[in-house]
């Protein structure tokens, strides 16, 4: 019932999220009301946003709508106030109808959607169940012939997001943050300096009958058996790192990470709106790498797009600078 076309859906509503929040920093920059921008700002509403929501992803639940909260009360904002001071304006009338128009089509066509979508997986879901799918999932080969698998049952979408009303949400990854530190704590004082090596944060939960992965094994690894491995990781990048490279590993990733911190904000004190969208960007997969990070800061895909955006503040700060020194002179 999660809407991906990737195994691993968060990974997929995140890459659908970053697309949205560029798209918002277009459409928000400099003057914000015309037509083209708010077509732009009701097609980014109605395809991205009914994506991320159907996907299941419930961190980027939370994020799309801080984001959406955040930039759509920069556009309403600055259209109303740039529709203020042309009152005299002949236009001005149209251009106010404009800006309702837009937000009225644009709740209703995402709501719509969003309950469309969510319809016709429910009734393909039904159809999977009955046996009357288009297609079927097989497991391994049996005796040459591949074996047929039984049906696989999954939970309604508002379950999901119910648990963050209730605060079970995190309760999974809870129990994996914990039996992570207790490895750390069984690491010996060299390996905490230097860690267990490369995967070693996966190696800890292969053996699933030992006394500190009880807990891992009853919520995530009841089909589980000793023979599987890398199963499971820590989902934080923290603590995956310290695992794999003790505290010199995670020093030098706070480093990185509060480096890049600290250009984003001096860009925003500059008034750059470039660097309040580095900022939501860079928070959005800060946010996946602290929930669900796995092979390290440098080996995570996604770690190298804020990082190339923030080299990109770096240079445009500089440029500016220049820029103004000219003037002055």
């Amino acid at each position: 019932r999660k809407i991906s076309i990737l195994k691993d859906y968060n990974v997929f509503a995140t890459v659908i999220l970053l697309g949205t929040i560029a798209n918002f920093y277009i459409i928000t920059r400099g003057r914000v009301l015309s037509f083209q921008r708010c077509v732009l700002l009701y097609l980014t509403l109605l395809l991205n946003v009914p994506v991320i929501l159907l996907s299941g992803s419930r961190k980027n639940f939370l994020i799309i709508c801080v984001v959406m909260f955040f930039y759509l009360i920069v556009f309403f904002g600055k259209s109303i106030y740039q529709t203020q001071k042309k009152l005299c304006v002949k236009d001005g009338t149209k251009k106010r109808f404009l800006l309702l128009l837009v937000g009225v089509l644009s709740i209703l066509s995402v709501v719509g959607m969003t309950s469309w979508l969510s319809n016709y997986s429910d009734s393909r879901y039904e159809e999977y169940l009955s046996g009357n799918y288009m297609w079927v999932r097989y497991t391994d080969k049996v005796d040459g012939r591949y074996e047929r698998e039984s049906s696989v049952r999954e939970s309604d979408l508002s379950g999901r997001y119910e648990t963050l009303i209730s605060g079970k949400a995190a309760n999974g990854r809870i129990v994996i943050w914990k039996t992570s530190m207790e490895w750390i704590k069984d690491m010996s004082p060299l390996e905490k300096i230097i860690g267990g090596g490369n995967s070693y944060n996966s190696e800890v939960f292969d053996d699933i009958d030992h006394p500190i992965n009880r807990e891992c094994k009853n919520v995530y690894g009841s089909n589980i058996t000793n023979e599987a491995k890398n199963w499971l990781y820590p989902h934080n990048i923290v603590l995956g790192d310290m695992l794999d490279g003790g505290i010199i590993k995670v020093f030098l990733l706070c480093g990185v990470v509060l480096t890049m911190i600290y250009k984003v904000l001096t860009s925003i004190l500059y008034r750059s709106e470039m660097g309040i969208a580095v900022l939501w960007v860079g928070g959005t997969i800060l946010v996946m790498l602290m929930t669900s990070g796995h092979l390290g800061l440098f080996g995570n895909k996604f770690f190298w797009a804020p990082l190339a955006l923030t080299l990109g503040l770096e240079q445009r700060q500089t440029c500016k600078a220049k820029t103004l020194g000219k003037d002055t002179r």
